[in-house]
């Protein structure tokens, strides 16, 4: 069975891998639980089991397992779920690949000098009777490691081969060893000159399977499958990072399918692309399709009638190669990595290389992927979740207001907190959020009582990010400030569940935590609560005059610049300016509130400002002669006056003095924008 396969699986998959010097074939991995499966069947069969049950139900299990993984792997590789071993981490891969150069350097002194490498061969290697087939596999790892480097032919490799085969065989002659005595040693592989072929799927060897006991073990079966897939997806992503080049996982998952099915038809058992191999066979300069093909053709060959081609080759000249791949790739994967990784990384290769001599290769893997998961979290957990942070004496919402409820704002801007999150939220990075805002409370010298979390930034959040919530608002509730979230999606919305978590955003009364689409709208629900509770009580609004006299060199000024300005009155809704129009004028407005909005080339539209009493607009289009860069639209009746170019041009000649404050009143408005902007920027590069 492990000859059927290691003759197909090379023809299949070295024509259809999307690495062409792919080596394909049956491996310790999945036979150690091959193995295991195998075992428990035996016993289920029970003692009196005849052999030829014992036997038809073994070998039908082993088939039939090919069989199930083939279709198994062509799901998700047609899926393209094979990217997924993308996720796997470096140090994950390098430790497999480590281990896999522990395996085949341990598997080359078993080779070469018949020794197994553990603790307890170690106790009795000075008794150890094959010692010189060992000096001879160690003669042969040494030669290759120092003609190797400084000779880069691809025929570097099968020359020494041949060069090592000889040299072995003349000094058998010099000593005048025999071949009966060579074998009778261990120098040379004793082959049976062919083997029979036996197929599983004969309705005599069916007739005898025991298919009650196959059924039981269906989840064998299924585990069969897993490993295959999880080794063959790690196997293909260690050729990538050894060779430097990119596979297509998909459509390798795809061809070892087809591989195992077709040898799981034709009587072997399952296999994959080994490592080893493929670099054995790279280093021996082939690269193309054609070798894993013909590697494929000599087991046939070898299998029906040419013992002598292996025979002829001294075991510690097949060990002191393995010896050379395995101690090279450990060089390549543990000690140099020591260079190039952190050293809770490299701590992790060795690790994943210690549970795979212990455990096996599967255990290993999984081992590394729970390592790399924590070792994700605990970094990801460090990266900063607060992106920015600034007081609302930085930043404010698009809504323009009069001077005075600017200087209001600005003087209480310690009452409002904004942080804009980042990243992925999760048990970590949400503690680590509820942290800083207890320090922000308590480090200010008064305590903030509107905290805005700005999510924009936020790619999701998993279900224990609800509970972290859950104390901020009840810390919210215990302390008293109002908690607000923006651009919280509906999509993270139901990713938390939580019974009056969030609060209606225009009730104020309600206790729970407001949501609000943008942070525009959030930062401007606080910003009216905060003015509300400093403004002065009016009944009727303020004239134009007297809010611009606040800002003009004196009352007078103002009065006399509003004189020359046209007075119109705009209906809700209707527009003041619109976008597109050329700019031939500006606007002041006395009451009421008006929107500024852009609309875009695929019709989608934005909030821009909203403005209120004893703001302007239309200044920077009536300054540089542009088109309307926006459509601004009233959103309750409003007052408005207008100052055209021929007004400013009047004003200018019949009293120069009030065109004069005019203009130091728009660069004093212009420059107070800019430093508005300043500051945002400062807290951001602070941050």
């Amino acid at each position: 069975m492990v000859l059927t396969a290691t003759a197909i699986l090379p023809l299949i998959v070295s024509l259809a891998s999307s690495l062409p010097f792919t080596l394909a074939g049956t491996d310790a991995n999945i036979s150690a639980v091959l193995a295991v499966v195998v075992a428990t069947i035996v016993v289920d069969l029970g003692a009196d089991a005849a052999p030829s049950v014992v036997l038809a139900t073994v070998l039908t299990a082993l088939s039939l397992s090919a069989c199930l993984t083939g279709i198994f792997l062509v799901v998700p590789g047609s899926a393209r779920a094979g990217q997924a071993v993308r996720f796997i981490p470096y140090p994950v891969t390098a430790g497999f690949l480590g281990a896999t150069g522990w395996f085949v350097a341990t598997g080359g002194l078993g080779v070469g000098g018949g020794i197994t490498l553990n603790f307890a061969s170690l106790a009795t290697l000075g008794a150890f009777e094959p010692w010189p087939r060992l000096l001879a596999s160690m003669a042969v790892t040494a030669t290759l490691f120092i003609v190797m480097p400084r000779f880069k032919h691809f025929m570097t490799l099968p020359v020494l081969i041949v060069i090592g085969i000889l040299a072995h065989h003349i000094a058998f002659w010099i000593v005048g060893l025999d071949t009966a005595q060579l074998h009778g040693h261990g120098w040379l592989m004793s082959v049976p000159d062919s083997l029979p072929l036996t197929m599983p799927w004969t309705p005599d060897r069916l007739a005898e399977v025991d298919w009650m006991v196959l059924l039981d073990h269906w989840g064998d079966l299924v585990a069969i499958m897993l490993v295959t897939a999880v080794t063959i997806l790690v196997n293909i992503s260690g050729l990538e990072v050894a060779m430097a080049r990119d596979a297509d996982l998909d459509r390798d998952l795809r061809g070892h399918g087809l591989a195992a099915l077709v040898t799981g038809l034709a009587g072997g058992m399952v296999g994959y692309t080994s490592v080893s191999r493929s670099l054995a066979m790279i280093k021996a300069g082939a690269q193309t399709r054609f070798a894993g093909f013909a590697a494929g053709l000599m087991v046939i060959a070898v299998s029906l009638k040419g013992a002598l081609i292996v025979e002829i080759v001294p075991t510690p000249m097949l060990g002191g190669l393995l010896l050379y791949l395995g101690l090279d790739m450990m060089r390549q994967w543990i000690v140099r990595s020591l260079r190039q990784l952190a050293i809770i990384d490299w701590l992790t290769v060795v690790g994943i290389v210690a549970i795979a001599v212990k455990f096996g290769f599967v255990t290993a893997v999984f081992a590394g992927l729970l390592a790399g998961c924590a070792s994700f979290a605990a970094s990801y957990s460090r990266i900063p979740v607060v992106r920015l942070r600034y007081n609302g004496e930085v930043a404010e919402s698009n809504v323009e207001r009069a001077e005075d409820d600017r200087k209001r704002l600005h003087d209480n801007g310690w009452q409002l907190l904004t942080m804009h999150l980042q990243g992925y939220l999760f048990f970590g990075t949400a503690n680590s959020l509820l942290r800083q805002i207890r320090l922000a409370r308590d480090s200010q010298p008064q305590a903030f009582r509107y905290l805005v979390l700005d999510f924009r930034g936020v790619d999701d959040i998993d279900s224990s990010a609800a509970f972290s919530f859950e104390r901020l608002r009840q810390l919210a509730d215990r302390i008293g400030f109002t908690i607000l979230f923006t651009s919280f999606s509906d999509r993270l919305a139901r990713r938390i569940k939580g019974d009056g978590l969030f609060a209606a955003s225009d009730d104020d009364g309600a206790r729970g935590i407001r949501l609000f689409d943008t942070l525009d709208h959030g930062l401007e629900w606080c910003e009216e609560r905060i003015l509300a509770s400093l403004r002065p009580a009016q009944l009727t609004p303020e004239p134009l005059a007297t809010l611009l006299g606040r800002e003009f060199a004196d009352a007078a000024t103002a009065r006399d610049f509003v004189g020359f300005l046209e007075r119109r009155e705009i209906a809700k809704g209707a527009p003041v300016l619109t976008q597109g129009e050329q700019s031939d004028d500006l606007y002041f407005l006395e009451s009421g509130r008006v929107t500024v909005r852009v609309t875009f080339a695929s019709g989608a539209t934005m909030r821009v400002r909203t403005m209120g009493p004893g703001t302007m607009v239309g200044e920077l289009g009536f300054y540089l002669g542009l088109a309307r860069s926006a459509t601004v639209v009233a959103d309750e009746d409003a007052v408005v006056y207008r100052l055209t170019r021929d007004i400013l041009d009047r004003i200018g000649k019949v009293a120069p003095n009030v065109g004069g404050d005019f203009h130091e009143f728009m660069a004093r408005r212009l420059s107070a924008r800019l430093a508005d902007k300043d500051r945002l920027l400062a807290a951001a590069v602070e941050r």
